[in-house]
């Protein structure tokens, strides 16, 4: 799962929308024929969850002209996957980096302010969690002095 994933990323920098999706549907793909054993117990930074699948799906799509919606959309879900799923499969980063692609996806759209919302749970981590990436894209597309507040628990401290 992790390879097409991660491909999909790729050809989205590249901008070649054709084999983002069909990376995106090996990934799926995989992922309904895994079988678990006792090592996927074992958990850590080597899991990839459906939450992760979803958000690479999104960082992929995020780069390709005319698929805005879709890629907010994409980002939506990531967003909500990680929302909704178990201590165990969270990431405050890769959330953190869905939650940057739509903020990225809003500005193509002209929605600053969406935007600027997406990233409200983000700019309330502390460094140490994990959002470099995505404050560095922020800052990089806006400034802003809005005051922001985590609703999401994984965003507190």
């Amino acid at each position: 799962m992790w390879l097409p994933a991660q491909a999909a990323r790729v050809w989205g920098v590249l901008g070649d929308a054709g084999r983002v999706r069909e990376a995106i549907t090996q990934a799926a793909q995989a992922r309904e024929q895994v079988q678990p054993d006792d090592l996927d117990g074992l958990g850590g930074i080597m899991t990839f969850t459906l939450p992760r699948q979803l958000y690479y799906a999104a960082d992929a799509k995020v780069w390709l002209p005319g698929e805005e919606h879709d890629a907010a959309a994409a980002a939506q879900e990531a967003i909500s996957a990680y929302e909704e799923a178990d201590e165990a499969e969270q990431s405050c980063s890769d959330e953190a980096g869905a939650r940057a692609d739509l903020a990225l996806v809003r500005i193509h759209l002209h929605d600053l302010d969406g935007a600027a919302d997406a990233l409200g749970d983000v700019l309330g981590v502390p460094p140490e969690y994990g959002r470099n990436g995505p404050v560095r894209c922020q800052n990089s597309c806006m400034a802003s002095d809005r005051a922001f507040y985590p609703q999401h628990s994984c965003f507190y401290a």
